[in-house]
């Protein structure tokens, strides 16, 4: 989806428009969060020209809290 709003709009626009429809697709309390990881996860795929490190980062930051919310649990 990134590309085709990149070829369309631009950049910066296919940057934010698709953050904000990852952000969209996340619960709401998560959103916010989810719309500025969404950006970066667009911005390195911009960078790096493949969808590994936006995939990658996005399992990490997944793992990452799964294990915070388990250790953090009573």
């Amino acid at each position: 989806m990134y590309r085709y709003l990149r070829s369309r709009f631009g950049v910066v626009v296919g940057v934010v428009i698709s953050g904000l429809i990852f952000g969209i697709g996340h619960a709401p309390e998560l959103m916010l969060n989810a719309t500025v990881t969404g950006c970066l996860f667009a911005i390195f795929y911009e960078k790096r020209g493949t969808l590994w490190m936006p995939i990658i980062l996005h399992g990490l930051m997944n793992a990452l809290l799964i294990i915070i919310f388990f250790f953090s649990a009573p």
